[in-house]
């Protein structure tokens, strides 16, 4: 597992494989011109559905317990 410690820039996504030691995901693009961060206007879709494995078929829940606790993020050149 590569390991890693982020902020991510405000209009980025930092993205995480579903099979973590396997995925090519955020993690494995540190070294790339865009340090693993991908651009919002690059994001063209969002996943609703999964189908596999089958026996968790079915729309995809949200968690929006599991991120209430995440705080916002501050805007860039904001006074505090």
């Amino acid at each position: 597992m590569v390991p890693f410690d982020v902020t991510v820039p405000a209009g980025s996504l930092w993205v995480l494989g579903d099979n973590r030691d396997r995925s090519r995901d955020s993690r494995y693009n540190q070294d790339q011109p865009g340090k693993g961060f991908v651009p919002m206007d690059n994001v063209v879709g969002r996943a609703f559905l999964i189908t596999w494995p089958f026996d968790r078929f079915g729309l995809i829940d949200f968690h929006h317990a599991v991120f209430a606790g995440v705080p916002a993020a501050e805007k860039a050149g904001a006074s505090p």
